[in-house]
């Protein structure tokens, strides 16, 4: 038990070292939890919807969002499944559209939110609680 502490402390310690703000996050973005209206997404309505929220709780959003690009590399950890850097970019801008529209602000720039996905140890941490991380 000694090990694990020791581990979570010192990933909340790099967390809070990307300046990531904690936010309240799904915590749980597998492809599974996200569904799909194809035809309000072409309409630009919106389509897009989360379930399962048992793990949601306050995190850090940096975090929250490496483990949803972790999860495209399965249980086979495929790298090469790891979305590249333009889907990237779509999802980070997707991500702060739809918070600066729910909250009525502009709270966040696309450079920080890019900074705090990609710092270690965040880039992998569905890795490593697999124990396929380096």
């Amino acid at each position: 038990m000694g090990t694990v502490r020791a581990e979570a402390t010192e990933v909340r310690a790099a967390c809070e070292r990307t300046a990531s703000p904690v936010v309240f996050c799904h915590n749980d973005l597998t492809p599974g939890n996200i569904l799909y209206d194809r035809a309000k997404l072409v309409a630009g309505e919106g389509g897009i919807h989360l379930i399962d929220f048992e793990y949601a709780s306050y995190s850090f959003r940096g975090f929250d969002i490496a483990n949803h690009f972790s999860e495209y590399v399965g249980t086979e950890c495929d790298e090469h499944l790891y979305p590249d850097e333009s889907a990237q970019k779509e999802f980070f801008q997707q991500y702060l559209a739809a918070h600066d529209s729910a909250t009525g602000r502009d709270g966040f720039e696309m450079t920080r939110t890019v900074d705090e996905v990609r710092r270690p140890p965040l880039t992998v941490p569905s890795l490593v609680v697999l124990g396929a991380a380096p």
